[in-house]
């Protein structure tokens, strides 16, 4: 009592009474506290001894100091808790097997994850829940974490529940090995990516989906620099991903409109509005073209506005449309109106003509018969003319037919050889399998001759002309796959001013000199 205070003194002396009267080893554990006033973890251990006759027995004793392991006891007891809540809160799955692969422990993640009791997995294997499409996979990864190859397998693979449900998961996991390198146990830990592979698959099938799109598809941030582009903006505009990405959309400007129509835009989408309108915007390689663009915001949940998409419609093929149809319809006034003329000069025509021949009957010999016969010449060029213009403004039905435009081809040539001055080599390569076609014959050779007598004139120092046919398949936006037949006729000529070339199939335009050319040949 006078070292120890109040109940260490009881133990002590309690101690001391049983190795007394038992003769044995007592040992415990005591904190005590020395001089200082520090404590102490001790481990004390008293023994009796008899010193023998006159004197009264008593009890050694030694005490050791082992503070310092009682706090490496304490440390190791706060990290086996540490440790024991992780396993038994984590989110993942976390499990270790013997060296059979049978499952000795899971936390209750895993057993969530898999349906399984904590008794009904022990009686199976990694292998056993691994899908059998990737049981070979798996059981390769571990081994080669077994033979050092590898400190660690991390791959994705597929489990099957306890209801028979597959779910995906990355596995990690690695071997413990003993002193001796023998596999003592393997320890992993299983995150389920379901969802996120879902969400990968989706995002797989909507880049396929407009990758695949004729519409040109445009994502920028919030402040329009551009994040993605898809396959189609490179082919109408020529320029590549690479060369837009980090950049804004004003690469593609054209100048063809003012500030306040790009102004408007802006001020649209950043109002959270869907923008919808035509732009004139510039290629690559400087060519014009005309879309038409609907942009949308993209908002996360909050309403920020994170992005912008852009669907953009080529309008090149629609306007080439809108430009043939106005010329259609341009040529259809014109050979409406031109038929009405030729119809009238038709009937003048022949009464110049049947004057004409009164006139040579009543005119016998003199100087005037030559002034007769020029006016008959001019009357049969300007019938002739008058035919022309008929036949195209109002074509009969009953002229057309089923046929191979080869045969009239070659009609033409054998014309054409006899017609084409020997400066002129004409060729052809005509396709022996040639498909037919619904048409006038006689037009098919009158084309053939304007063609290339037009080539002819372009070539004044002789040349080659082709001519050739084959069979072709076209297809566009809207329009399915179909059947063409081909005919071209080649030149080595100059070619075409294109300052007039929108103008060449116009009735009656013509560059050549008066006299040499009606302007109908490409018309008609």
């Amino acid at each position: 009592e006078d070292i120890f205070p109040g109940d260490d003194a009881i133990i002590h002396q309690e101690a001391d009474e049983t190795a007394l009267r038992t003769g044995r080893s007592v040992s415990y554990e005591m904190r005590i506290k020395d001089s200082a006033g520090k404590f102490h973890d001790t481990f004390i251990t008293k023994t009796s001894y008899n010193p023998g006759q006159g004197e009264k027995p008593g009890v050694v004793g030694v005490i050791f100091d082992i503070s310092e392991r009682k706090e490496v006891e304490r440390k190791l007891r706060e990290r086996e808790e540490r440790l024991r809540s992780i396993f038994e809160n984590a989110m993942d799955g976390i499990f270790a097997g013997d060296p059979s692969g049978r499952f000795t422990s899971a936390n209750p993640a895993l057993l969530k994850m898999l349906g399984y009791s904590e008794s009904e997995l022990f009686t199976r294997t990694l292998n056993d829940i691994t899908h059998p499409d990737d049981r070979r996979q798996s059981s390769l990864a571990l081994a080669q974490v077994l033979t050092g190859t590898k400190s660690a397998a991390d791959l994705e693979k597929r489990l099957v529940t306890k209801l028979g449900d597959v779910i995906w998961v990355r596995l990690a996991a690695t071997w413990v090995f003993d002193e001796k390198k023998n596999p003592l146990l393997t320890i992993g830990i299983v995150h389920d990516v379901t969802a996120e592979k879902a969400v990968e698959e989706e995002r797989k099938r909507l880049i396929t989906a407009v990758s695949q799109a004729d519409e040109v598809i445009v994502v920028t941030d919030a402040n329009g620099v551009i994040e993605f582009v898809n396959p189609a903006f490179e082919k109408i505009t020529g320029y590549t991903a690479e060369e837009v990405v980090g950049r804004t959309p004003k690469i593609l400007k054209s100048g063809a409109h003012p500030p306040e129509f790009y102004e408007n835009m802006w001020k649209t989408i950043k109002e959270g509005r869907v923008w919808r309108g035509i732009i004139a915007n510039k290629k690559k390689n400087g060519e014009s073209y005309k879309e038409r663009c609907t942009i949308s915001p993209v908002r996360d949940s909050s309403g920020k506005v994170l992005n912008y998409v852009a669907v953009k419609q080529d309008l090149s093929r629609e306007t080439e449309l809108e430009d043939q149809l106005r010329q259609a319809q341009k040529m259809e006034a014109v050979g409406t109106l031109a038929g009405g003329v030729a119809h009238d000069f038709n009937n003048l025509l022949q009464v110049i003509s049947g004057c004409t021949q009164l006139l040579g009957h009543t005119i016998e010999g003199g100087g005037e018969n030559q002034y007769l016969e020029k006016i008959s010449n001019a009357v049969e060029r300007g019938a002739d003319l008058v035919s022309r213009i008929l036949t195209f403004s109002r074509p009969s039905a009953k002229d057309i037919c089923t046929f191979s435009i080869n045969l009239n081809v070659a009609n033409a040539l054998r014309m054409l050889e006899q017609a084409l001055p020997k400066n002129i080599i004409l060729e052809n390569n005509l396709e022996p399998e040639l498909s037919p076609i619904n048409g006038v014959p006689d037009q098919i050779e009158q084309i053939v001759i304007n063609l290339a007598t037009n080539a002819r004139d372009a070539m004044p120092e002789g040349g080659t002309i082709n001519v050739s046919t084959g069979n072709l398949f076209l297809e566009g936006p809207g329009v399915k796959k179909t059947a063409f037949v081909r005919l071209v006729v080649e030149d080595e000529g100059t070619g075409i001013d294109p300052k007039v070339r929108d103008r060449i199939f116009d009735p009656f335009f013509t560059t050549k000199e008066v006299g040499k050319g009606t302007g109908l040949g490409l018309y008609t």
